[in-house]
């Protein structure tokens, strides 16, 4: 699968992050639910990314979502460049 589709995949993807009241923990659950979305849904399994980058979960997480975004951002320029030729 080419990195725009997995891009334009993961930008339909959401993840939910719920801090709960009384313990004070934070909850997250990423959504996946149609079949594009799981087709890479190992990307945001945290034991495959603790595994394949080792480095905690929250910490790949969170440089996943920034690396994610500077592609995104990328994307988007190289686009409108190309529609402005």
């Amino acid at each position: 699968m080419s990195v725009d589709k997995v891009l334009n995949i993961a930008k339909t993807i959401t993840t939910l992050k719920i801090k709960l009241p009384i313990s004070n923990e934070n909850m997250t659950k990423t959504m996946v639910i149609t079949p594009k979305h799981k087709s890479i849904a190992i990307l945001f399994d945290d034991f495959f990314l603790e595994i394949t980058l080792g480095c905690p979960s929250g910490e790949v997480r969170k440089k996943l979502l920034k690396i994610l975004f500077i592609f995104i951002t990328i994307n988007n320029i190289l686009n409108a460049q190309l529609i402005n030729a």
